[in-house]
C-alpha cells in the first residue's frame, strides 16, 4: 500500500533509531571489556565472549525465526525485539555472576535474531522498488551510527561511572524507544501468503545471494577479529582510560563520509562501490600493525589513529550495500534476505571475536589488524568473482506485492 512522504519519513526516523539502539546494544561490551572482565573475574579475551554469545544466538535462529514470524505484524513484532535489548541489558547489569551475564546476552541476541528481517521487510514496503537501497541506508544508518557514536558514548558512561551504568542508561534507552514506536510507526502487515523461493540452495547460489553471505560473513570476521579489542589497539597506541571514549567517538565523526559515499553510490554503482569500501579496509587494516608500532615507538597515537579512522569509514557503509545486494538478487522476501544477512553477520561476528580474542593472547594486539586484512581480501576476492550477486548496476526490476515477497523480471543475459 502506499504511504504518505509524512508516514514514509516518519517510519524511516523510527527504523533508524532502532537500528542505533539494536546495535550500540549489541557491540556495547566491545569498549568495557576490561572493566568486564575485572568485575566478573575473566580474562579479556574470555569476556569477549559477551559479544560472542550474543552473535550465535543471531547466527542460529535469525533465517528460522523470519520465516517463523513473516506472517506477522512487523510493528509489534519490532516492538518485541526491542524489549528484548531492554531486558537483556538488565539482566547483565543486575549480575556479578559471568554466567548470568553471558545468559542475559542471550535474551538480547534471541531479539536480534528476529530484528533485521523486520526492519528489511519494513524499509522495502514503506516506498517504491527503485528506491528501496536509500531507504536501506537511512534505516540501517542507526547501526553505523549505533557503533560511530553509541558505543563511545557508553563507554564514556562506563569509565566515568560504572560499567553497569551503561547498560541500565541503554535499557532505559530501548524501554524508551519501544514506547515511542508503538506510539508513532506506521503499521504494515507480515506476509499474508506463504514464501516462495526460499527454500532451494541452488536457487540462491544461482540468483547471487549466497555469494552475496559468503561475502559479509568473512567482512565481518575480520571486522571482529579486530574491533572487538579495539581497546587493546588503543593501548598500544598509547590512547588509555579516560582518553578511549573521546577518541572512538571522534572516529566516529569521520565513520559518517562512508555512510553518506555509501548511500550515494548504492542506487547507482552497487558494485563499484562495494569494491572501493572493501578494498580500503583490507589496506587501512594492511598497514596498522606497522603504524601502531611507530605510534608507540614515536610516542603519538596519530600514525595509528588515522588507519584506524579510515578503516572505520570504509566499514560504515558496508552493511548499506550487503543488505541492498541481497534484497535486489530477488530469490527470497526482503524479511528473509535481511535476515540471511544478519545471519551471515553474526556468524562472523562469533568467529571473529572468539578467533581475535585467541590472537589477542597468544600473539597480542599487534597481529590482530594483520589476520583481519587478510580474511577482507578474502571477501574482495569472492566480491570481484561474483558479478550476479554483485552486479554494476541493479539489474533487476523489482516489485513488492501485496504479500511482501518479491517478483523478479530478470533482462535477457546480453543486457546483464
Amino acid at each position: 500500500m502506499p504511504y504518505s512522504r509524512r508516514a514514509t519519513a516518519t517510519g524511516l526516523i523510527s527504523l533508524t533509531l532502532s537500528t542505533f539502539i539494536a546495535i550500540t546494544s549489541e557491540l556495547l561490551p566491545v569498549g568495557l571489556l576490561p572493566e568486564i572482565a575485572a568485575s566478573a573475574g575473566v580474562p579479556v579475551g574470555t569476556a569477549g565472549l559477551t559479544v560472542s554469545v550474543f552473535a550465535v544466538c543471531v547466527a542460529i535462529l535469525a533465517v528460522p525465526l523470519a520465516r517463523a514470524t513473516d506472517r506477522f505484524p512487523r510493528k509489534w513484532l519490532l516492538v518485541a525485539t526491542i524489549a528484548c535489548y531492554a531486558v537483556s541489558d538488565l539482566i547483565v547489569a543486575a549480575s556479578s555472576d559471568f554466567a548470568v551475564i553471558l545468559a542475559g546476552r542471550a535474551v538480547g541476541g534471541i531479539g536480534h535474531a528476529v530484528f533485521y528481517s523486520v526492519v528489511t521487510s519494513y524499509a522495502a514496503r514503506l516506498v517504491a522498488p527503485h528506491l528501496v537501497g536509500r531507504a536501506m541506508t537511512v534505516a540501517f544508518a542507526g547501526g553505523s551510527l549505533g557503533s560511530i557514536f553509541g558505543v563511545p558514548i557508553a563507554t564514556g558512561i562506563g569509565v566515568a561511572l560504572d560499567w553497569r551504568t551503561a547498560f541500565v542508561v541503554m535499557a532505559l534507552a530501548a524501554a524508551l524507544l519501544g514506547v515511542a514506536v508503538a506510539i508513532f510507526l506506521p503499521s504494515v502487515e507480515g506476509s499474508l501468503a506463504p514464501i516462495t523461493g526460499t527454500i532451494s540452495q541452488r536457487a540462491w547460489w544461482r540468483a547471487g545471494l549466497i555469494a552475496v553471505g559468503a561475502v559479509n560473513t568473512l567482512l565481518f570476521v575480520g571486522q571482529h577479529f579486530v574491533y572487538t579489542y579495539i581497546t587493546s589497539l588503543l593501548r598500544v597506541a598509547g590512547i588509555t582510560g579516560d582518553r578511549v571514549s573521546p577518541v572512538l567517538f571522534a572516529l566516529g565523526l569521520v565513520s559518517v563520509v562512508g555512510l553518506l559515499a555509501s548511500g550515494a553510490l548504492v542506487d547507482r554503482r552497487p558494485r563499484l562501490g562495494a569494491i572501493m569500501h572493501v578494498s580500503t579496509i583490507v589496506g587501512s587494516l594492511g598497514i596498522l600493525s606497522p603504524l601502531l608500532l611507530l605510534s608507540a615507538s614515536i610516542g603519538s597515537g596519530l600514525p595509528a589513529l588515522g588507519a584506524i579512522g579510515l578503516w572505520n569509514i570504509a566499514f560504515a557503509g558496508v552493511g548499506t550495500f550487503m543488505m541492498t545486494a541481497a534484497i535486489r538478487t530477488g530469490i527470497a522476501s526482503p524479511s528473509v534476505a535481511g535476515a540471511f544477512v544478519n545471519s551471515t553477520s553474526n556468524v562472523g561476528i562469533t568467529v571473529g571475536s572468539a578467533a581475535g580474542g585467541l590472537g589477542l593472547a597468544l600473539g597480542g594486539p599487534a597481529v590482530l589488524p594483520v589476520a583481519g586484512a587478510v580474511v577482507c581480501a578474502a571477501a574482495l576476492v569472492v566480491l570481484v568473482v561474483a558479478r550476479q550477486g554483485f552486479p554494476s548496476k541493479p539489474h533487476r526490476e523489482l516489485s513488492l506485492n501485496t504479500t511482501g515477497s518479491i517478483r523478479t523480471v530478470l533482462p535477457p543475459r546480453s543486457r546483464r
